[in-house]
């Protein structure tokens, strides 16, 4: 399910809000800003909605057979010691 987005402000400062909801959410929008009629700045359309990434917490090892989905640690799976 997607989210649609209307933004409006300064053109930079959209540029970063947009960039920062991008690095939490999927976002696509044409990259168009468009004047705000008869008020201050430009405004510009987007659609968001959750990441489909699986999240890390839920991963498994598939080279280590006592991983498990609840399996937490914060270490990379590259650098585990095997059992």
């Amino acid at each position: 399910m997607t989210v649609k987005l209307r933004l409006t402000g300064d053109s930079d400062e959209l540029a970063r809000i947009l960039d920062a909801i991008s690095s939490v959410l999927d976002v696509a929008t044409d990259g168009r800003t468009y004047p705000q009629r008869g008020g201050f700045g430009v405004r510009c359309y987007a659609e968001a909605r959750l990441p489909t990434a699986t999240p890390i917490s839920t991963r498994r090892d598939p080279h280590d057979a006592n991983s498990t989905s609840s399996d937490t640690t914060d270490e990379p799976m590259t650098n585990r010691q095997t059992k």
